[in-house]
């Protein structure tokens, strides 16, 4: 009975293990990220990733439509999208309902749930709502790009080389840190308290990656804030 009862303990503290390392998965400011043009999301979210806290629908939809058109995936884009995208943006807010969960809705319960959000639509909002659901139609498949070229195109810029390694160390960092403290959150802090408990979680980083961290943050703050 003992036997057994060790045996058991060992197999549960494998599965255990193996779910960690699951979660933990190592995360590189330098790897892909896909996007769904059918949930209308990113679909490798991950808690252990800086970009879990600048992923938003609202704010990834037009850029990814961006992307489709340059992969020509699509030639047209309606004209009034990023109209309507406000629209649903602001009935999101004040309802909490998801971008897909709206996108489902017919016309006249967009509508109704607009009236009931106190949020008065007119002719053209509807008529770009529906313009929207045909579009989806023709939008197809996922898009897999670097989460460089994601970030760069939030910011409508390109990244300095410091900038990259500096979001790169970040990233590292907060890894490491969760490590230790599962629910630590990279938006609670400022940079001041978070140098802080960098500096507690590794004593020997040296100043020149600070101040490559602290470039990097400032990049994550402008994604972020």
């Amino acid at each position: 009975m003992k036997k057994l009862f060790i045996l058991s303990f060992i197999i549960l503290m494998i599965f255990v293990g193996c779910s960690a390392s699951t979660d933990m998965e190592v995360q590189s400011i330098y790897d892909n990220t896909t996007y769904s043009y059918e949930t209308l999301s990113f679909i490798n979210k991950n808690q252990e990733d800086i970009l879990y806290y600048i992923y938003d629908d609202f704010q990834d939809f037009p850029v990814m439509v961006d992307v489709a058109v340059t992969n020509e995936i699509i030639t047209e884009v309606p004209s009034d999208l990023d109209n309507i995208l406000d629209t649903l943006a602001t009935l999101s807010e004040s309802s909490g309902e998801s971008f897909r969960s709206l996108i489902e809705r017919t016309s006249a319960e967009f509508n109704t749930l607009a009236i009931n959000n106190s949020l008065s639509l007119t002719v053209d909002d509807i008529v770009g709502f529906n313009n929207l659901k045909t579009f989806l139609v023709s939008l197809i498949g996922r898009t897999t790009i670097s989460k460089i070229t994601y970030l760069e195109l939030l910011l409508d810029r390109e990244l300095s080389d410091e900038e990259k390694l500096g979001l790169n160390l970040l990233q590292n960092e907060y890894s490491n840190i969760r490590k230790y403290d599962y629910y630590f959150s990279l938006t609670d802090l400022d940079y001041a308290d978070f140098e802080l408990v960098l500096m507690e979680n590794n004593p020997e980083i040296s100043e020149a990656n600070l101040d490559l961290i602290e470039i990097g943050y400032l990049v994550f703050l402008e994604l972020t804030e």
